[in-house]
């Protein structure tokens, strides 16, 4: 007796096949695209423009992205970075702009860093800058000050999202802020890294604020574990105890005045007041 057929598993089957064949086929393709491999499915010529428009729009955006950077190094130079880039962390949210985050680390594994040991602490503070500076600003919530009169063991501080911190050896803030944008492109300032180098010593602690007139500043290492604290998510009254030497009414005040903290809040429960 002849079995009965079952043409949906057949197609189901097919389909199947089709589409690993395919994944396949473009598998191959993103691989001499991005490493320039020979393949024999592929015409060449069309590969090669595609592959040159991709690191062409991959070395555009690293420029962008870390325009200091990009200034210390030729053009050529940033090119051959983003398709080096390119292959080992692909671009795949679609946007230019999310690209790149891995540059720092890259940078610190090649030849460049002999020649310029600051470079890969700079894209550090420059990816910062520029991930963070997309972020949606925030203003400080003044109606936030009532939680200074409830239990400080529940109230904690908001610290803005565009804040950063990093530590280097290397006086970042000199080498960020005396490269400034003049018509159109990056120069550097001598006179300005000069002035920054001799005025203001660098602790190897440095803060990175990315919104409104984005700074890097040095501060001390109290400040910077402080601050670390708050990110960690401590309450005010563990940051008080475990951080004697900072006076809390200055750093406020001044935290406030450079957008480093965008409020207080309580996490306090219905339940803890029901108490009360």
């Amino acid at each position: 007796m002849a079995s009965t057929v079952n043409t949906e598993e057949l197609i189901t089957v097919k389909e199947r096949d089709a589409v690993q064949q395919l994944a396949l086929r473009q598998n191959a393709l993103i691989h001499q695209i991005l490493t320039g491999a020979p393949s024999h499915n592929s015409e060449q010529s069309g590969v090669a423009v595609y592959r040159a428009n991709l690191i062409a729009s991959a070395g555009r955006a690293l420029s962008q992205s870390y325009p200091v950077a990009s200034a210390m190094l030729s053009e050529k130079t940033m090119h051959k970075l983003a398709a080096r880039l390119l292959q080992f962390y692909p671009m795949t949210a679609g946007d230019w702009a999310t690209w790149g985050a891995e540059l720092a680390r890259y940078l610190s594994e090649t030849s460049l860093i002999e020649a310029h040991p600051y470079l890969s602490d700079i894209a550090r503070v420059e990816w910062e800058i520029h991930s963070r500076s997309r972020l949606r600003a925030q203003s400080f919530d003044a109606l936030s000050l009532k939680c200074l009169n409830e239990d400080l063991t529940k109230v904690h501080l908001s610290l803005s999202p565009s804040v950063a911190l990093i530590k280097s050896e290397f006086h970042c803030g000199a080498i960020w802020h005396s490269h400034r944008w003049r018509d159109g492109a990056i120069h550097f300032d001598k006179a300005l890294f000069e002035e920054l180098l001799n005025n203001t010593p660098s602790t190897g602690h440095w803060l990175i604020q990315s919104q409104a007139e984005p700074f890097v500043q040095s501060i001390g290492r109290h400040e910077f574990n402080w601050i670390k604290a708050i990110k960690a998510g401590l309450s005010l009254d563990a940051l008080l105890s475990l951080h004697p030497k900072i006076d809390f009414a200055e750093w406020f005040s001044r935290a406030i005045e450079d957008q480093i903290i965008v409020g207080l809040y309580s996490t306090i429960s219905t339940r803890d007041l029901s108490h009360h």
